[in-house]
């Protein structure tokens, strides 16, 4: 099954087109707003006026070629300062937007890592569900996880950290099959279903004469 969130539809700036905001129809832009305001193929094309033109960097004064390789994008048209003098202000910038927003960039993330295993093991996905779920989660000031009643944090990589999990694996992220659970809950349920845990259980009691162990 192919996975159901909605694509956004772009005008271009260029050629007034309406096109699917992909990475088919768009160059990723040099901000974090995602994909530029203009077509590849108009981008192309004004790009092709410029070949054998060398443009000078308004920061440091370099004369270069007039090409992608050398100057951002910016509305469809090549920046005036050069990618070497414009991507220490660019990383400044998306953090500043972290530092101010980190509920939103947790959302985003949340949503964004859905899509992609969504893409890779072909199942269902409703990005207005997940993000209802996040902002609940947001909302409610007792973030334990639902399993092992955890204090779940938001930031890091340990084992406690607020994680997306499909309750049936299958049936994808769709609403009523997603939960917020811990990174450590998650990597243990994974795609199990409820007689492998059984048997799991059922093993553990035994090697330990009626007591479950400590693993």
């Amino acid at each position: 099954m192919q996975s159901t969130h909605k694509i956004r539809i772009e005008k271009c700036r260029g050629c007034n087109r309406k096109l699917p905001r992909t990475f088919k129809y768009f160059f990723p832009a040099d901000n974090p707003c995602g994909f530029g305001a203009t077509c590849k193929r108009c981008l192309k094309e004004h790009v092709k006026k410029l070949k054998g033109t060398k443009r000078r960097c308004r920061k440091c004064k370099r004369l270069l070629q007039a090409t992608m390789e050398n100057f951002g994008i910016n509305r469809g048209y090549l920046l005036g300062t050069c990618r070497q003098c414009k991507h220490p202000f660019y990383l400044i910038s998306v953090k500043k937007y972290k530092l101010r927003h980190p509920k939103r960039v947790w959302v985003s993330k949340l949503i964004s890592a859905a899509k992609w295993r969504a893409d890779k093991f072909k199942v269902l996905i409703n990005p207005e569900d997940i993000r209802d779920l996040a902002l609940a989660f947001l909302k409610n000031k007792n973030k334990r996880c639902p399993i092992c009643n955890n204090l779940m944090t938001m930031n890091g990589r340990g084992i406690r950290v607020a994680s997306l999990d499909k309750i049936i694996p299958s049936q994808g992220y769709i609403k009523g099959n997603i939960a917020i659970i811990c990174y450590r809950c998650n990597i243990l349920k994974k795609d199990g279903n409820i007689k492998e845990f059984e048997n799991i259980v059922k093993f553990l009691k035994t090697i330990n004469n009626g007591g479950i162990v400590n693993v």
